[in-house]
């Protein structure tokens, strides 16, 4: 199992750190879009430009002490929305060797700061069913009935700050 003492959880940003988010895409598309079939490498990310990317991020166990590595181990993605009071919470990952360390845990709470940071109040999501009982733990409600998106049940939730 992975140590996690030393895992950071930060803003990313896109251009000049075009390697972590290289891996926060990889990541994404490993965990949540080749499992069911797609691939994220298909879809238009330029607008993430505008988007809040954050990233748990360790140092390699096998990067020397000269030249350390930096590995993203989970991340998301948050979307201002047109309101100016929201953030919609897109596509968390954690790496399968970090799940169950607290790792989303401490990704969510970094997302409630950085919310708060852009003077916004809300944060929404669609959550894939077997999310659900994370997000509601951590203080998020289910605001919809279960529906269908990419051929996997979700619903819709949301947590007022």
């Amino acid at each position: 199992m992975a140590d996690i003492q030393n895992i950071e959880v930060r803003q990313i940003n896109i251009i000049e750190e075009a390697d972590l988010y290289a891996q926060a895409v990889e990541l994404r598309n490993e965990q949540l879009r080749k499992k069911i079939g797609l691939s994220i490498y298909d879809e238009d990310l330029s607008a993430e430009k505008d988007y809040v990317i954050l990233a748990a991020l360790a140092s390699a166990e096998d990067a020397s002490e000269s030249d350390p590595k930096t590995v993203v181990v989970g991340c998301v993605v948050l979307r201002p929305e047109e309101d100016g009071k929201t953030f919609r919470l897109k596509q968390m990952a954690v790496h399968p060797s970090y799940q169950g360390q607290n790792i989303g845990r401490h990704i969510i709470e970094a997302v409630e700061k950085v919310t708060r940071a852009n003077l916004r109040s809300r944060i929404f999501l669609h959550a894939r069913i077997v999310s659900k009982g994370f997000y509601e733990k951590l203080g998020y409600s289910v605001i919809s009935e279960e529906f269908i998106e990419v051929n996997i049940p979700h619903c819709q939730m949301e947590k007022v700050l």
